[in-house]
């Protein structure tokens, strides 16, 4: 087996890569690196890659909206009401296009200003590391509970129906006061982009994350559930999650 070594920060992503990966694909991730070790090849770059250490960095930037949610917007609809829903189902191309271009620009504004920021933050982040590895235990005892609980929903927050739902319900999304799983609507979100509908392989990627503690809890059913319900679909998706939740 290989020897490999790794750097002090180099161990801080890889503890954090798997700490926020779980289930199947943690498992899967853990197999691969097994696999790699057998090899007299394999680095520590290697290893990083398989298990995507990377540190999640706030870009402090508001992930832009689709065409959907800029439609909803400019008409002062809800996401869940049904009357909505409906008027942009039987919209046309054309009447869509407004909204379609408008996110489209939104989007690109936001490509634009996340790559300037990464641009600049570039000759800062060795600094950072290294003040980083330095501080004192009794220091971080007091900082890593707070930013922890903010690493997932930390760039979308923004984003939410609900403006002041407080940080400390970060990890559910409140809608009509009901909570449903921010991380799951997140990923909805993401392939409704576009004014895509959600496909079965996509269908199936949201159930995996549900079921990544081996268990899907109430809330992330109900999550599932207003998915179904709110988010367009592909027969074959609606299928597949119907049949999950029976």
């Amino acid at each position: 087996m290989a020897s490999l070594t790794f750097t002090q920060e180099q161990m801080k992503q890889l503890i954090a890569s798997i700490e926020n990966t779980k289930g199947k694909r943690l498992a899967t991730n853990l197999d691969k690196v097994q696999r790699k070790l057998e090899s007299d090849s394999v680095t520590a770059d290697d290893i990083m890659k398989i298990l995507k250490a990377k540190t999640k960095k706030s870009t402090g930037l508001k992930q832009p909206p689709n065409s959907w949610r800029v439609y909803l917007e400019k008409t002062g609809q809800r996401m869940n009401d049904p009357n909505a829903k409906e008027t942009w189902g039987n919209m046309s191309d054309e009447d869509k296009k407004p909204y379609v271009d408008e996110a489209a620009k939104l989007r690109e504004d936001y490509k634009k200003q996340k790559q300037e920021l990464s641009e600049n933050s570039e000759e800062k982040s060795d600094i950072e590391s290294e003040e980083k590895s330095d501080i004192e235990s009794e220091e971080k005892s007091d900082i890593e509970p707070e930013e922890k609980s903010d690493i997932e929903p930390e760039e979308k927050s923004d984003d939410s129906d609900e403006a002041d739902e407080p940080k400390a319900n970060s990890y559910y999304k409140q809608i009509d006061g009901k909570k449903y799983d921010r991380k799951l609507l997140e990923k909805a979100d993401s392939f409704n982009e576009d004014d895509k509908e959600i496909n079965l392989k996509q269908a199936k990627i949201i159930w995996e994350d549900a079921e990544d503690g081996n268990k899907v809890t109430d809330c992330e059913k109900e999550t599932v559930q207003y998915i179904l319900d709110n988010y367009k679909c592909n027969r074959g998706a609606k299928k597949y999650l119907k049949d999950k939740l029976a």
